[in-house]
């Protein structure tokens, strides 16, 4: 065999050429799975499907019977409604604190920068 005839210091440090080798792709698989877990975007979730996996979960785990599960959904539409109202009275306010924001940061901006800047508002707001 091969192996057999080669000098012993040549298939130690071949050994521990792979074994080095095997150990660097391990902590580079390693690291770019943290990497790619920690930087992932949380996926979004509609609230319709959120609600509809709460419900199902409360009704499950709680054992809800048909009574219970529509006092559920009656508390959610209330919850729901409650929360749409205060939105609707403070989404113009945090309009306009977000516009002065948008003003603040444009005065000290030069005109290729606010270009940039506009170019990115729009890419965000376009996003969600």
């Amino acid at each position: 065999m091969l192996s057999e005839t080669r000098n012993p210091l040549v298939r130690a440090y071949t050994t521990w050429s792979i074994l080095f080798f095997l150990t660097g792709a391990l902590c580079g698989a390693t690291a770019t799975f943290g990497y790619q877990h920690w930087t992932a975007q949380p996926k979004t979730v509609r609230a319709d499907d959120f609600r509809h996996q709460y419900t199902k979960m409360m009704r499950d785990r709680l054992k809800l019977d048909d009574a219970q599960l529509k006092s559920l959904d009656a508390a959610l539409d209330q919850t729901k409604a409650r929360v749409e109202a205060v939105h609707k009275e403070y989404d113009p306010a945090l309009q306009a604190i977000r516009e002065d924001q948008y003003a603040t940061i444009c005065s000290f901006l030069n005109p290729t920068q606010k270009a940039e800047y506009d170019r990115i508002r729009a890419e965000r707001k376009q996003k969600h």
